[in-house]
Order: structure tokens, then sequence, then C-alpha cells
């Protein structure tokens, strides 16, 4: 390889290569980590959630509802789009929050206070959607 080349390839071969990881954080590429499927005892609501092993836990896709009204982080079927979204595992509890497309207000808030708790039925947990209506749940854990 000519000296030229070389050089080229040392400074433009490590911009590529943050552009490739770049771009795989952007568009939450990671290794999956499994998911959690919650629904709220009364049967109105559901969250399901893909997780995404990053350098944090972080959701990396969903899909919501609450009575008739349906959310996706990527729409395809006429839901509304969800936003941003962060997820946080603190010793035993587990929370994930998503905001609207606008990133204005979190639309949608899991919370599940000990993930040791729960029986074959699931863990308890507690959706709360825009409605500001907190719904007892039942969550399992992939």
């Amino acid at each position: 390889m000519s000296v030229q080349r070389r050089l080229a390839f040392e400074k433009f071969g490590w911009l590529a290569v943050s552009c490739v990881i770049a771009l795989m954080m952007s568009t939450k590429v990671a290794f999956p980590a499994g998911g959690v499927t919650c629904a709220s005892k009364d049967g109105q609501a559901e969250l399901a959630v893909s997780m995404a092993r990053l350098p944090i836990y972080a959701p990396s896709a969903a899909t919501a509802r609450l009575g008739e009204k349906r959310w996706a982080s990527v729409p395809q079927f006429g839901e509304a789009e969800l936003g941003s979204s962060q997820g946080m595992i603190e010793q035993d509890r587990f929370s994930v929050d998503f905001a609207d497309k606008d990133m204005a207000k979190i639309i949608i808030s899991l919370r599940v206070p000990s993930l040791a708790a729960g029986g074959d039925d699931g863990v308890p947990a507690t959706l709360t959607f825009e409605d500001g209506v907190s719904r007892a749940a039942l969550c399992q854990f992939e």
C-alpha cells in the first residue's frame, strides 16, 4: 500500500468507523436484551417495549394502547408516533418513559417497584398514560 493510501485510510478510516457507530446509536441498533410486555388489570391499557443493551439499558422500540388509541415508535397502521424514550434499572426497580413525538411531554410511563415481586401471572407495575390515570398492571419480562 502506498504511503498516500495508507495516510488516507488512517485519516478517513477512523472517520468512517465513527460515522457507523454514530448511525447505529442514532437508529438505536444494538444488541437485543429482551423486553417487557405489560397489560393493565382492567384490560384498557397495554405496553410492549423491546430493550437494547447500549452503555445504558434503553428502550429500542415500543407499541402501546389505551382504549382505542394506539402508539408506536415506528407507526405503520395509523398509530400515533412515540417520541424519545428513556429507561432505567436501579437495584430491583425498573422504569421507562415515552415522550410525544415533539418531546414536549411524557405521555406514557411504566413503573415496576420490584422486579423480584410477582408470580406466574407477572410482575406488578403501574402504567400511566397522558390522561394522568395510573393503572395497576402485570408485566412479563423476556
